[in-house]
């Protein structure tokens, strides 16, 4: 997260840059509340944008705001991450105060409970900075009396939040932005293109409907404009080295082997024409860039081909040895209900109704027995059911997810096979790998082939037995 190099050069993202910079600028130097969302699929440079921006800020404007970051993978649900908060807030007082002048009151900001430290936070944030010292530890200033500390809200997985029915946190925050006095910027980054919509009507109302919209490149060259970028050295990067010829030399060298046919070059069309991850780019660099040496101070292309041939192949049975429990009994649910039914697609809502019957059903069936107990602790232990827990749908969504950008999930429509019936092309490849839990997939794998798949010694080889 967060990792994209030289994001300032990118001419594609450059404008989003500008505006997430303004909107910064605006709450801790013009003391405005703002609030806002950018969304786009993952690894497009979203939180690379923000953090940008803060880097700017604190250059300009250190000491004069604090910089709340919350994940939902993290912090699950509003008061994991009202806590969150309250430590945050915690740990910029202590750090930047005098221990003797810190009140017992703003000490407690996370040991009190959940509504009590709502309201301290929200009272927080609403009084005005007339205190002194400021909760950064500086003094007002006398030339500008009405300076004020501003809070940034960097909000992760935005989308996640909304599943909760009140919406309580956004809501208190959104409002908060517009209403109090102390300026507040709320960010709220996601992959989810729908997430404004996700918002409760009360919640949406005090929130700006500001959005920036981020999309993976349309062409081979943008792609390829954004990579380099971690690759290559910036003319101050340059400047800065004793042997500036070298730097030059090295982007060179780093052009000519897209621009040549090299095993890079095969590497980052199969990127681009898959998943279009700048991630998955940077990482297959890292074992070439670790061989770097002052015998041999350049990329070499052998080393991607030493990096390709340690990859997995994406091969149905190496995805389903992969899979972690709930993403195997998620699998599993699936090609039953299809097999059921003999129907060629499902989604989400279906599988999980056919999962919580199986996992009911399984629990009511299963004992422990060893075999090789005498007689006395075989009747004990066939007596112990061994239960397993029966996940809520909030948490198989996210492994729903995972299926789909594996590719065990496929889209219902655009699906080419070959005379056996079996698909050979996956449509989904190119798109951002979100799905909505109505939507109809295929599933790329029967329940059969799951049964011979799936080690003997796998307790839940057996659900795969109607």
């Amino acid at each position: 997260m967060g990792n994209f190099n030289n994001i300032l050069e990118s001419k594609s993202l450059k404008d989003k840059y500008i505006e997430i910079h303004k909107l910064l600028e605006h709450t801790i130097r013009d003391n405005e509340g703002h609030s806002i969302m950018i969304i786009g699929p993952r690894s497009s440079g979203k939180t690379s944008l923000v953090n940008a921006a803060l880097a700017d800020m604190e250059t300009k404007y250190g000491g004069q705001y604090i910089v709340f970051k919350l994940n939902a993978f993290i912090h699950s649900d509003d008061n994991s991450a009202l806590r969150e908060i309250a430590k945050q807030l915690d740990n910029n007082l202590n750090r930047n105060m005098d221990q003797n002048t810190v009140t017992d009151e703003l000490q407690t900001f996370e040991q009190r409970s959940i509504s009590d430290t709502m309201n301290i936070i929200l009272n927080t944030l609403n009084k005005r900075n007339e205190e002194k010292p400021l909760l950064t530890g500086r003094l007002q200033s006398e030339e500008n009396p009405e300076e004020k500390l501003s809070l940034i809200f960097i909000i992760e997985e935005f989308e996640k939040f909304t599943d909760n029915n009140k919406q309580t946190l956004l809501y208190n925050l959104f409002d908060s932005s517009q209403n109090s006095s102390v300026p507040i910027c709320v960010v709220g980054i996601s992959s989810k293109i729908i997430t404004r919509e996700l918002l409760e009507k009360r919640v949406r109302s005090r929130f700006s409907q500001r959005m920036i919209s981020i999309n993976k490149p349309n062409t081979l060259e943008e792609f390829w404009a954004n990579a380099r970028l971690a690759l290559t050295l910036n003319d101050n990067k340059i400047e800065e080295l004793t042997d500036k010829a070298f730097g030059r030399e090295w982007n060179s060298h780093v052009d000519h082997l897209f621009h040549s046919s090299t095993v890079f070059k095969r590497m980052l069309y199969q990127n681009y024409y898959t998943v279009k991850n700048y991630k998955d780019f940077n990482n297959a660099c890292i074992f070439p860039m670790s061989k770097i040496t002052t015998e041999s101070p350049f990329l070499q292309d052998k080393h991607f081909q030493k990096y390709i041939q340690n990859q997995s192949t994406n091969h149905t049975q190496e995805l389903v040895k992969s899979l972690s429990s709930l993403e195997l009994l998620l699998t599993i649910a699936a090609a039953r209900w299809v097999e059921k039914h003999d129907l060629q697609v499902i989604n989400f809502n279906l599988a999980y109704k056919e999962y919580e019957d199986m996992m009911k059903g399984f629990n009511v069936n299963s004992t422990s027995t060893v075999a090789s107990a005498n007689n006395f602790d075989s009747k004990v232990i066939t007596n112990i059911k061994i239960n397993q827990k029966i996940w809520s749908a909030n948490v198989l969504k996210n492994n729903w997810e995972i299926l789909y950008k594996l590719g065990l999930l496929l889209d219902s429509t655009g699906l080419t096979t070959n005379n056996d019936g079996h698909i050979i092309t996956n449509i989904n490849l190119n798109k951002n790998l979100i799905i909505e839990e109505n939507k109809m997939v295929q599933l790329d794998v029967s329940l059969d082939e799951l049964g011979n798949l799936i080690d003997d010694l796998n307790v839940y080889k057996k659900l795969t037995r109607l």
